[in-house]
């Protein structure tokens, strides 16, 4: 993606970006941190200098500010070791004993979650960014309507990366749980329906 003054960019893309730079070159990401910043930081009117919101505070609309990935190091290098094992299998969560391994307790893994580093799922299951966009393009080629069974083989996952994931999706509004338990893709805003209409 090319960043220029004037670029807008959500929280989302923002992570995602950070996460796919993040997984060996730090200098890199630092990089692109910067631009980021000045990407959001010149491009204002100047009848809104004097409503800058104080450094660390949301501004008026609510839109967060870009995450910042000051992590201690020993954090920092946990988060590339955990990158670099979901570069080959994106759904295969390390495991609490690669986690102790690695010095990765629930209060890092936050603060990597908080910097935009990793998506942390309830059981302190650890993904990249960008896991929950890879994982709906891959469901939705799916016959829907499909079952978690059916997710976990698409995604080469076990169950208990594939529940959490799923119940994500679902609170997104990306997924929709059905009564017998099987989850369907949401169809995007302005989509066609089966009759022609919209």
């Amino acid at each position: 993606m090319a960043l220029s003054i004037g670029t807008q960019l959500g929280l989302h893309e923002i992570t995602a970006l950070l996460g796919k730079v993040c997984m060996g070159d730090v200098d890199r990401a630092r990089d692109l941190l910067q631009r980021l910043l000045s990407c959001f930081g010149e491009h204002e009117r100047p009848d809104d200098a004097d409503h800058r919101p104080a450094p660390g505070r949301r501004p008026a609309d609510g839109v967060a500010q870009v995450p910042r990935p000051d992590l201690p190091a020993r954090v920092s290098d946990a988060v590339q070791a955990v990158l670099a094992d979901l570069a080959d299998a994106p759904f295969s969560a390390p495991d609490a004993e690669r986690m102790r391994e690695l010095g990765l307790d629930a209060r890092a893994a936050a603060a990597a979650e908080r910097a935009g580093l990793l998506l942390r799922l309830p059981g302190n299951v650890l993904l990249a960014p960008d896991a929950a966009d890879r994982a709906a393009r891959i469901l939705a080629a799916l016959p829907q309507p499909f079952t978690a069974a059916e997710a976990r083989q698409a995604l080469q996952t076990s169950r208990r990366v594939v529940i959490p994931l799923l119940e994500w999706l679902d609170r997104k509004a990306i997924t929709r749980r059905l009564a017998d338990d099987r989850r369907t893709m949401r169809e995007p805003p302005g989509s066609p329906r089966p009759n022609g209409e919209r």
